[in-house]
């Protein structure tokens, strides 16, 4: 059986669903190599616009670029010709409209219950396209039983035509980044603990609610490194204002962020919606305690491995920083449950759902 992968996101800068989907193609390579049954059942082939910059290493998932456009152009107009007849899999909430035979993986329907942190234009595209891609769709992935409810709530859905399948956590081994990152943060924090969060500048994000809080915390003169994009083409334009305390690294690179999570005080993740919420256990699995909001899927995911907080209240956000920054017990406990709560995560276990999906679904 031959199928095709949407390699669109190979061309898009990484954020959470380009790394869902690297992952998971990566998994998908590890099983086919030591399984030549499958091998045998299964021919996987990515397709992706010219000129793409990211590439993935695999062994038994092949490359191919195909088409003459990019962007939503060639995934809607180039990939449906190419991809003709045959199984198309799509990990990054958007597919082809009309597509048949495909597999679609939904994270989250933020633009119809959490549209404020979006443009005009990205709001009426998805609003438009995921309904038409839900219905044409064989099947949809998503990544917590939260965005299950929410995708059977907006998008009128059958429940048993979604599939949850939960994101992994790479065991990876950390990496050193350059000596003249690493300077640059003790020089900035001048050696005193400081505190991580990861996510972009969209106001779902909830930056400014943990840069507010500071100001309760005034003194025990916290850093704070603040990672992630500003993609003004998807969110709109946005004017923050940092304090002195406040670093802002936007994008960096996978062993910097391995080094800020392992070096990090504390992990805090404001956020007011997410469909899985991957940072946390990342923070987890570098032995970062986290202190997280309690909306959308977070409590699902951390489980009791976090503190929890109210992401609209300013002054909870600080106590429970307080509490976590304070209490070195209470630090060890979560960092224990975060290193045994990260066990139920893995990109193998998902890519493994993933091929029982497939094979449910098109078995001869």
């Amino acid at each position: 059986m031959k199928i095709y992968i949407n390699g669109r996101f190979l061309s898009q800068r990484t954020t959470g669903v380009q790394r869902y989907a690297a992952e998971l193609v990566l998994a998908l390579d590890r099983i086919l190599s030591v399984d030549q049954a499958l091998r045998s059942k299964y021919s996987f082939t990515i397709l992706a616009p010219k000129g793409v910059k990211n590439t993935l290493n695999s062994n038994f998932i092949k490359f191919k670029s195909v088409g003459f456009l990019n962007g939503y152009l060639w995934e809607q107009f180039e990939l449906p010709f190419y991809s003709f007849g045959s199984l198309l899999l799509n990990f990054c909430n958007m597919a082809p409209l009309f597509k048949k035979r495909s597999i679609v993986t939904i994270c989250d329907v933020s633009v119809f219950s959490n549209p404020s942190g979006y443009t005009t234009a990205f709001i009426l595209w998805y609003r438009l396209a995921l309904p038409i891609i839900g219905r044409m769709a064989d099947s949809i992935i998503t990544i917590s039983d939260f965005s299950k409810r929410e995708i059977i709530k907006f998008l009128h859905i059958p429940p048993d035509k979604i599939t949850r399948i939960y994101l992994g956590v790479a065991n990876s081994t950390l990496k050193t980044p350059s000596n003249s990152f690493v300077a640059h943060v003790t020089a900035k924090f001048k050696g005193e603990p400081f505190l991580l969060t990861v996510g972009s500048l969209n106001p779902n994000k909830n930056i400014k609610a943990l840069l507010n809080s500071i100001s309760y915390l005034r003194d025990l003169n916290l850093k704070v490194a603040v990672v992630g994009g500003d993609n003004a083409k998807v969110f709109g334009d946005r004017n923050f204002i940092y304090p002195d305390s406040v670093e802002f690294f936007g994008y960096v690179s996978e062993s910097e962020l391995q080094w800020l999570y392992a070096n990090a005080a504390l992990f805090i993740f404001p956020s007011l919606y997410e469909g899985f919420g991957l940072p946390p256990l990342e923070a987890m699995n570098h032995g970062c305690p986290v202190a997280t909001s309690s909306a959308a899927s977070l409590p699902e995911v951390c489980g009791d491995a976090a503190l929890y907080f109210d992401p609209h209240d300013i002054s909870d956000i600080a106590s429970k920083i307080r509490t976590l920054i304070e209490d070195v017990g209470l630090q060890a406990i979560y960092r224990e449950r975060g290193f045994e709560r990260v066990k139920n995560f893995s990109w193998d276990n998902c890519a493994l759902e993933t091929l029982n999906l497939i094979h449910k679904r098109y078995a001869q």
